[in-house]
This record gives structure tokens, sequence and C-alpha cells, in this order.
């Protein structure tokens, strides 16, 4: 009784680690594909030169300003020098 018992939870904890290393390696898959700039900072250069200042909304809701330039052979909106595209949630006025 006791070896079946043993068995068991071997059984189950091999299949528990099984289950969780999988899970891992597809998000941090997931995580690779997702590298690269958002849709919106190409969708908003289409049609202007290196060099454009433009603004657009990400989907969490800020606003990001900056200038379109040639990344990796793409017109993209890039950020600011040593900034990045999270943008800032413009608050009302008061």
């Amino acid at each position: 009784m006791k070896l079946k018992t043993v068995s068991l939870t071997i059984l189950l904890c091999t299949t528990s680690i099984a289950s969780i290393n999988a899970y891992s390696q597809d998000a941090s898959n997931d995580r690779r594909e997702r590298r690269g700039p958002p849709q919106e900072a190409i969708d908003v250069c289409i049609g202007k030169t290196s060099g454009d200042a433009v603004s657009f909304t990400l989907p969490n809701g800020n606003i990001v300003k900056s200038t379109c330039e040639i990344r990796h052979g793409q017109l993209v909106a890039a950020p600011p020098a040593g900034g990045h595209l999270r943008g800032k949630r413009d608050k009302p006025p008061q």
C-alpha cells in the first residue's frame, strides 16, 4: 500500500513539473515573438518621412510623442533618446 502511494506521489510530482516547464517555455516564446515596436508605432509613420514628429495612443490609453526614424530597415515612431514607448497618460485640466 505504501509503495503504491509513493509511486502515485512521484508520478503526480513529475507530471506537475513537466506541465509547469512546458507552460513557462510557451510564455517565454510569446514574449520573444512580441519584441519590436507596437503596431501603432509603425502605423503612425505611414506616409511620413524620417524626422517627422508624430504622436499616437497606445492600447492602455497612454499618449506617445515621438519621431519617425528608420529602425531595422523600417520607418517607425522611435522613443526619445534613452526613452521607451510607454507614453504618458494626459491628465484632464483642473
